[in-house]
């Protein structure tokens, strides 16, 4: 069996996948919001995971809440019955001395018979329950009380403060903290309008906070969900708790919904009754159990062990040969024994390639290596990945989504395979940053090549990069807004972007534009000693003798965007880029015409669908959310990292003409059977490989 192991962090993706593989059997999700949300929050959350191959098949979370300390588990269902979720619950028991409360979310039997076998004991029930959503229009609230939507920026204190006196009894919802909530607003389901508040006064009296799930999370067509409703205490008994509700699905209903759900506890009265006298029934139980301070045993007579543990309830005939064909590893032809073969003997394609760009990576972290070869490094493995996503994840995803990807000589489905590639993408592309910003640039700052942001520069150097930018960069610069009259516009493959938030300071009203960073622009300026910009070229080392700062050029636009929005204040901007589908398709035997096919693919190739969202660390929820909703983008193909984006332009620095940074020079020899010799013939190539063949070495070997 797998070992269960404890890493120190593990990848968003990998188990959100996972967890999707059980949803689909079980019905259910197996992990709740605040377990996905600890796996990207950087908490103290403990993590445990069995891995078959690179594949993510079993996990469980560990973390504290309050005075006690919660766990949940999720078992891929093709590898159940393995005895996985009581090896899980027993590494997470063993790193708790006192009681653990386990989440077993639909109380399914397989967890009743877990709970059974371990020792624990139900002592909580969380009810889901579920409405039809009827449009309708927002209730008329008391002539004391506004109804509004939440502001970010401004109702952050007196929402938790209410929010911990509403929950002081709830284990979870009642310990929300700020950092919590700032988490929560950054969410792509997120969605400002949808958060409404009752206040009287500038006192907060209430909340209700919905979200929208996506198709396939809870059945076929999208649903709505009360989220959190709380009101405080000292308003409770003012109805505010049935003016919440009706708002709440009032809101729903008006974005075309036609189902709601929510979840309450099951020894809450008060709200079961307010829920029920809305329309919404039960549909749905999950438990959390309690496990005594001591080690996960098995009570059965029988001597029952992990192995013969049945973590699932057995899977109809119809459905297993569904799971075996789509989900399952590929079965191995050879005739020799599945035991005698390990299951990851063959390397995937894509995934293989990855590991060849770590090996990139991996030349880049080297100490030895000359520093400004380092940062060339850097800047191959981010070209090396710009083209990957372009055809190789772009060629993957048209296959998935037309039906033709087949499994893999490696076993793996080409769904599986776009999982582990988002999961090792997401991994390299977060190494690398840190390289960049916690190895290379340090040292770079030693050598006086100091990579810069705006706020770092001097007044005088603020100064001088204004005026060239007025006069190089300003003319150049088309920025583009999105209103009911402008759609959002086309973002090109590669390309830089400012995503910009403005508004009008006469009317009140906002603005989103796109500003792109011209290709034809430099990556970095360079600004010497005096504070002088340029262009930076492989002479500027030497030309300017001294230290030399390197400012990303959207640093320098972003801080003049006044000039682009005369009379608008600029709210907030960041940084991001799109990558696209670029994959060349044309089979040269079914086209008539090579070249007009051509033509048409190359026409195709211009407007091909994203594939990858770069963000800059710290893009705000708003921004994120418009992007991804433009884009047609999932969470998984969205990655944020630090600024500057675009490690190609790296290779302006690596171009510095400083020789003890780099690589001694080669000088490739000619080969002896061909060196020219004392004599009034010139040398005949010809002739000499007449004579014998002959193996050049190139780079080693000269071929002139």
């Amino acid at each position: 069996m797998p070992t269960v192991l404890a890493p120190s962090r593990v990848h968003p993706g990998a188990v959100r996948a996972l967890a999707r593989r059980a949803q689909r059997v079980d019905g259910v999700a197996p992990l709740d919001e605040q377990t996905l949300l600890h796996l990207r929050s950087g908490s103290t959350a403990q993590h445990r995971t069995v891995h078959l191959g690179r594949r993510l098949i079993g996990y469980a979370q560990l973390r504290t809440e309050g005075e006690g300390t919660v766990a949940e588990l999720v078992v891929d269902p093709v590898h159940r019955r393995r005895g996985l979720a009581t090896a899980l619950l027993r590494s997470v028991r063993e790193a708790v001395d006192g009681p653990l409360d386990v989440w077993a979310h639909g109380d399914l039997p397989a967890a009743r018979e877990l709970a059974r076998r371990s020792g624990a004991s139900p002592v909580r029930r969380m009810l889901v329950m579920s409405a039809a959503l009827v449009p309708a229009p927002a209730p008329e609230p008391p002539s004391d009380v506004l109804l509004r939507t939440f502001e970010v920026g401004r109702d952050e204190p007196a929402w938790l403060a209410v929010n911990a006196r509403a929950f002081a009894q709830h284990p979870e919802q009642g310990r929300t903290t700020l950092t919590d909530l700032r988490t929560l607003l950054r969410e792509p389901w997120f969605d400002p309008t949808g958060f409404l508040l009752v206040t009287s006064g500038e006192e907060l009296l209430g909340s209700v906070w919905t979200k929208v799930h996506p198709a396939g999370e809870h059945g076929p067509e999208p649903v709505g969900e009360i989220y959190v409703l709380g009101v405080d205490p000292g308003a409770q008994g003012m109805g505010l708790g049935r003016l919440l509700t009706d708002a709440a699905l009032a809101h729903l209903a008006g974005r075309g919904l036609q189902r709601a759900v929510l979840y309450v506890e099951g020894d809450n009265p008060a709200a079961l009754r307010t829920y029920e006298g809305a329309g919404f029934t039960t549909t749905g139980v999950h438990v959390q159990y309690r496990l005594p301070a001591g080690r996960v045993t098995h009570r059965s007579s029988a001597g029952a062990t992990m192995d013969a543990m049945t973590d699932a309830p057995d899977l109809d005939t119809e459905l297993a040969a569904y799971i075996a064909e789509r989900v399952a590893p590929a079965t191995a032809v050879l005739p020799v024994p599945d035991a005698a073969l390990p299951p990851d003997r063959f390397a995937d394609r894509e995934l293989s390639w990855l590991a060849f760009n770590q090996r990139v990576l991996e030349l880049a972290e080297d100490p030895d290596v000359p520093l400004l070869e380092r940062v060339r490094f850097l800047a191959i493995f981010a070209s090396n990945l710009d083209e990957f996503f372009m055809v190789r994840v772009a060629g993957l995803k048209r296959r998935i989504a037309t039906g033709i990807a087949v499994t893999a000589a490696s076993g793996l489905s080409p769904r599986h395979v776009l999982e582990a590639i988002s999961e090792k993408g997401h991994e390299l592309m977060t190494r690398h940053a840190a390289v960049f910003t916690e190895q290379v640039a340090p040292a770079l700052a030693t050598e006086g090549i100091t990579l810069v942001r705006w706020a770092d520069l001097g007044e005088s150097e603020q100064d001088r990069l204004t005026k060239y930018f007025r006069r190089q960069i300003f003319p150049v610069l088309t920025p583009l807004a999105v209103d009911p009259a402008h759609p959002f516009p086309y973002i090109s493959g590669l390309s830089l972007n400012l995503a910009v938030s403005v508004v009008n300071p006469a009317s009140g009203k906002e603005h989103f534009a796109r500003v792109k960073v011209p290709p034809l622009l430099p990556r970095y300026l360079a600004v010497d000693a005096s504070g002088k910009p340029s262009v930076p070229d492989q002479q500027t080392a030497a030309r300017e003798r001294g230290p030399i700062s390197f400012v990303p050029i959207e640093d320098v636009i972003a801080q003049h965007l006044y000039y682009l929005f005369p009379g608008m204040e600029v709210q907030e901007f960041h940084t991001f880029r799109v990558t696209r589908n670029e994959d060349v398709e044309v089979e040269e035997d079914d086209a008539e015409n090579l070249l007009k096919a051509m033509e048409k693919e190359l026409l195709r190739r211009r407007f091909g669908p994203p594939v990858r969202l770069e963000l800059a660390a710290g893009t705000s929820a708003r921004v994120r959310t418009l992007l991804t909703r433009e884009l047609r983008m999932f969470d998984d193909d969205v990655y944020e990292l630090p600024a500057p984006l675009d490690a190609t332009g790296l290779n302006l620095i690596a171009d510095l003409d400083r020789a003890e940074l780099h690589f001694p020079a080669f000088i490739p020899t000619t080969h002896r059977h061909l060196a020219e010799v004392e004599s009034a013939n010139p040398t005949d190539i010809f002739a000499a490989i007449r004579a014998r063949d002959i193996l050049l070495h190139h780079p080693y070997d000269s071929f002139s």
